[in-house]
């Protein structure tokens, strides 16, 4: 539950006690229990207490608070010592106004009427409330370390798109979580070739001053899908291998705000793929650009006095999706493999927010699901990923269709028994 109340000011005899006299009506959660049911309300309940706060006023020793419904029927009037006020209404539309008491305990003033109202939020509307987006995209340079460096030569061609969680609320405003998204090539001798995509997340401790320049400290991991290729020495043949690897990272960057919620981060990566024999270790150098989808939280919420709330005027706006997947195998291989129950899927999309351009969107896609052998104990693994153009009905009312044409790349792995031999193996395999 909350209150949203406009700025009040006070009538003072004097100038001087009238501009002192502005009161500023916090905006703060009626913090009931998470376990409560949010379509029912109780007064008895603690959890339930609205507060108030106002700027005291020089000389006053007490406040009465008034406060009727629309119909001007009163349905709170209290006198309190301090600037501050516990009490509980049920939703709805109110007016308030507040009364100074002197130090001869005389009654002073009162304030103008002002409009406030009484909203209760759901458990996930608070967390909405407190928890925004920071998405940003951009180019990668890596430069490989010692021993590979011998093998492999710098990469020019990498990417990244870094999507965050982040809040601006109290002391969690210094902390966040990032997903990541990255790949990058590297050419070697002769037509050798290794290609790396790697995805994961990780932690970030940030700053969080009151001027565009801010500092980011992040660590974390994930997996790393690794392309060899390189030509077969006798047929002449390119070869592909395929395998992952864990990996993790840490490093640091600063974020430059140049326009609203648009920003420009630039910072270095020291990143390790776990490999057997010598790990790929490599720095990467980025610079990215990106935008900021405000929590919309007041300054007083936040505990940020004279900050500007973060939200974004930006023409597009992000769907973001995750879910469960049943793989259905045609025909062709279903006489090999069951159909997958375990499967996953994982979607990022950009769509209009204006005219046409709200039924249009572009999306990343990534998923897996992982297929058992009709007999034996061999397995199929699938991963996918790319990019599809969506098309959204954009209707007024909560059911709408979407519509999603793409491509991308997927990289199966069969592991296998041999039963003559009592060997095992691994097959990866490429395609489009």
């Amino acid at each position: 539950m909350t209150i949203r109340a406009a700025r009040l000011t006070l009538n003072a005899p004097m100038e001087r006690v009238k501009k002192s006299c502005l009161l500023t009506a916090l905006i703060l959660a009626a913090l009931w229990s998470f376990t409560a049911h949010a379509a029912t309300l109780d007064q008895s309940s603690p959890e339930q207490t609205l507060t108030l706060k106002w700027e005291a006023v020089e000389g006053a020793v007490a406040y009465i608070v008034q406060i009727v419904d629309q119909n001007g029927a009163a349905v709170l009037e209290r006198t309190v010592p301090s600037a501050a006020l516990d009490f509980y209404l049920p939703q709805g539309d109110y007016r308030l106004r507040i009364g100074v008491i002197n130090k001869f305990e005389k009654f002073w003033y009162w304030s103008d009427w002002e409009d406030i109202r009484v909203v209760k939020r759901t458990l996930s509307q608070i967390i909405l409330h407190m928890v925004g987006l920071r998405i940003s995209a951009g180019p990668v340079y890596s430069r490989v370390m010692s021993p590979w460096d011998r093998y492999l030569a710098n990469s020019f061609s990498g990417a990244s798109l870094n999507l965050g969680v982040y809040s601006d609320y109290r002391y969690l405003r210094w902390f966040g979580l990032e997903l990541d998204l990255a790949g990058a090539h590297y050419r070697g001798g002769g037509d050798l070739a290794v290609g790396n995509i790697m995805t994961g997340g990780g932690v970030v401790v940030k700053t969080a001053f009151n001027f565009p320049l801010n500092a980011l400290l992040r660590a974390g991991g994930g997996v790393a899908f690794t392309r060899l290729a390189y030509p077969d020495p006798f047929t002449g043949k390119e070869v592909l291998l395929w395998d992952s690897y864990p990996y993790y990272k840490a490093g640091a960057a600063l974020e430059f705000r140049f326009y609203g919620d648009y920003f420009i981060e630039a910072g270095a990566n020291h990143v390790v793929t776990v490999m057997p024999g010598n790990d790929l270790k490599t720095v990467e150098g980025f610079v990215r650009i990106g935008v900021r989808m405000g929590t919309g939280m007041s300054d007083e919420e936040r505990g940020m006095a004279g900050r500007k709330e973060l939200v974004t005027s930006a023409p597009v706006a992000v769907r973001i999706s995750a879910g469960y997947c049943y793989g259905l195998l045609l025909p062709e291989w279903s006489k090999f493999f069951d159909n997958s129950p375990a499967g996953g899927n994982v979607t990022l999309a950009l769509m209009g927010r204006r005219g046409f351009m709200r039924h249009i969107g572009i999306e990343y896609e990534a998923g897996a699901a992982f297929y058992n052998a009709k007999s034996g104990p061999n397995t199929l693994s699938h991963y996918g990923s790319g990019a599809n153009l969506l098309y959204h009905t954009g209707f007024a009312f909560p059911l709408n269709g979407v519509a999603r044409l793409g491509a991308g790349v997927a990289v199966s792995s069969l592991r296998y028994e041999q039963p003559f031999l009592d060997e095992k193996g691994t097959v990866w395999t490429e395609d489009l």
